[in-house]
């Protein structure tokens, strides 16, 4: 009994060791592999720089107040077509007159009497004039007729017509003083313009329409809206800006300095993955004399250069103003 159970633990100790070797075996058995094959030619080799850019207009232009004053809700929107010099793309008036305090307001007060007082002075004066010239022509024509029956002599003729003349000059004088201190009363009274106002600065002006259209300064698209409330500016604050996005697109693409000292103008570029199927062609048009100090995704500080690329893209094949 103990011989057959010893002869079948050796039966199936050796069976367990033909399974290991087997599996070791099959585990370790070389297989052929999957290669790909190909023809060996000799051609041209082209080195590529890889890196991802941004396309932007070339040139942008951007409107901006001309005047300081308020601003009008904008009413177009980004994307918009424009004209040069015949869109209209915003709307100004001028600014409103600032509050006036007691001490100002009575200061103008007693400007706008003493300047309509002074128009008074100015208009008896012109009354005076006027009755010294009727009394100098009357005294010249009456000089006239003594001289034709040369009871008056020439030397009186001659006095008679000076003053006459001298009367015509006094009250071309006192007219043009009229219209200085009418003008000096304008002022006066513009001084009074406020806040609570506006009714007599539309009197003063006329009921003059007050708006300054503002046209696009090029051809093209609204590209975005700086300013689109309704709000006061001073002169040149920004609006919004203007650009070709069809005929006017470059690409501008980051390179590292040891990448960039490597290429030059007019180089060949290949923009791919710009949205559509067939790369587009294109050439490198300036590259920016310094660097710029940027991390990369892994905090390692990098010396980028700016590299402008011209897109010269195939007919009937437009690219995307937004791809990056």
């Amino acid at each position: 009994m103990a011989k057959a159970k010893k002869r079948s633990r050796l039966v199936l100790t050796l069976i367990a060791g033909a399974l290991v070797a087997g599996a070791l075996t099959a585990a370790f058995w070389p297989r052929p592999l999957m290669v790909d094959l190909g023809t060996v030619t000799r051609g041209p080799m082209m080195v590529t720089i890889d890196e991802e850019g941004r396309t932007r207009v070339a040139e942008a232009y951007v409107v901006s107040t001309p005047v300081g004053g308020r601003l009008l809700r904008v009413q177009v929107n980004p994307g918009d077509p424009v004209e040069r010099g015949k869109t209209v793309v915003a709307h100004m008036r001028p600014s409103n007159p600032s509050a006036l305090d007691v001490r100002t307001r009575e200061q103008a007060l007693a400007a706008v009497q003493a300047a309509e007082a002074a128009l008074r002075v100015a208009r008896a004066d012109l009354n005076a004039a006027i009755a010294n010239r009727d009394l100098a022509d009357s005294e010249l024509s009456r000089t006239v007729q003594l001289n034709e029956r040369l009871v008056a002599s020439a030397a009186e003729l001659y006095l008679a017509r000076q003053n006459a003349r001298v009367a015509e000059a006094s009250v071309e004088t006192s007219e043009a003083a009229i219209a200085m201190r009418e003008a000096d009363l304008a002022n006066a009274r513009a001084q009074l313009i406020g806040f609570d106002d506006q009714g007599l600065a539309a009197a003063i002006n006329g009921n003059a329409s007050d708006d300054i259209p503002l046209h696009a300064p090029a051809d093209g698209r609204i590209l975005r809206i700086i300013q689109q409330s309704e709000t006061t500016l001073p002169a040149g604050a920004a609006i919004m800006e203007i650009g070709d996005v069809h005929g006017d697109l470059e690409v501008v693409v980051e390179l590292i300095s040891s990448d960039a000292v490597q290429i030059t103008t007019g180089a060949p570029v290949i923009i791919e993955d710009w949205g559509g199927n067939v790369p587009l062609n294109g050439e490198v048009r300036r590259i920016d004399p310094f660097g710029i100090t940027k991390f990369s995704a892994l905090g390692v500080e990098e010396q980028r250069v700016p590299v402008t690329v011209a897109n010269r893209p195939e007919p009937g094949i437009r690219s995307n103003p937004s791809a990056r």
